[in-house]
Order: structure tokens, then C-alpha cells, then sequence
């Protein structure tokens, strides 16, 4: 069995400091799928204050000029999600299999109170291995591991 590393390709969308406490709205990096199966995004969610109005949704088009620019934006339908201002620490997954567009993204709105969250993409099902992570990235593959000195 293949590790799951040598099929995919990870991808920081929403880093520590974009995501920290605001009650604005964000995009996150748009995530390239050319090549790839699908995605699943990882949405970490850290202190929500009591209040907030958070919701996440995904974006898909064709079009894309820049990190977070998505020219041909929209919504996937079915895709939002409302974040109860009580689900601090908790983790919220999409997984898009065999997208009909090229390029996804996600769209979080955060109101009226502060939300904090980051989020990763991993896009699977590589047509061609292994695949080359992106700057950002860092990866150790451990095969057959035994105890020792780290």
C-alpha cells in the first residue's frame, strides 16, 4: 500500500495569522485541482466568541488571477455551513470528489463577533506520482518505523 503523501498534495488555504479573531469576511487560497481526483478541506476552528455569526461555504470556477481570487466565483450548491458560536476547537471537512471545475475555494463569513480558524487542503488522487508539495510545505515519509532516537 502506497502512503497517502505520495498521491496528494497538501495545501496551507487559511494560515494562523489570516484566520486569526476577526468578524470579517475571508477567502481562502484557491486550491488547484488540475491533475487531482478531489479535495478534502480541513477547516481547524479555534475560539468563537459568544455571538458570532460564522459560516463557511465552498466556491468552485475556472478562472483564477491570484492566491485568493477566484475571477468566476460560485457557491457549490448545498455546500454552507453555519458554526455555532459554541464550536470552538472543533473541525469542519468538505471533501469534493471529481469537481466539474478546475479551481475551489472556500468563503467564510464571520460577523458580529470575533471566530478564529485555519485551514488545509489535501487534493488526492494524483494522476501522476509522486507528487511535488508546494513552498510552505514540509513532509517526512517514515516507512517500517521502529524505536529510536528522533
Amino acid at each position: 500500500m502506497n502512503q497517502l503523501i505520495k498521491g496528494s498534495v497538501l495545501q496551507n488555504i487559511v494560515t494562523v495569522a489570516a484566520g486569526a479573531a476577526a468578524a470579517t469576511a475571508l477567502n481562502g487560497d484557491v486550491i488547484d485541482l488540475a491533475g487531482l481526483e478531489g479535495a478534502m478541506i480541513i477547516i481547524a476552528l479555534g475560539p468563537i466568541v459568544a455571538g458570532a455569526v460564522t459560516s463557511v461555504k465552498l466556491q468552485h470556477g475556472d478562472v483564477s488571477t491570484g492566491p485568493t481570487v477566484l475571477t468566476d466565483a460560485a457557491d457549490i450548491l448545498g455546500s454552507n455551513m453555519v458554526i455555532a458560536d459554541t464550536d470552538d476547537n472543533t473541525v469542519v471537512v468538505f471533501d469534493v470528489r471529481k469537481p466539474k471545475f478546475r479551481y475551489l475555494r472556500i468563503a467564510v463569513s464571520r460577523a458580529t463577533q470575533n471566530a478564529t480558524l485555519t485551514a488545509i487542503a489535501i487534493g488526492y488522487g494524483a494522476r501522476y506520482r509522486p507528487t511535488t508539495q508546494p513552498a510552505g510545505v514540509a513532509t517526512k515519509v517514515i516507512a517500517n518505523p521502529t524505536s529510536g532516537t528522533a
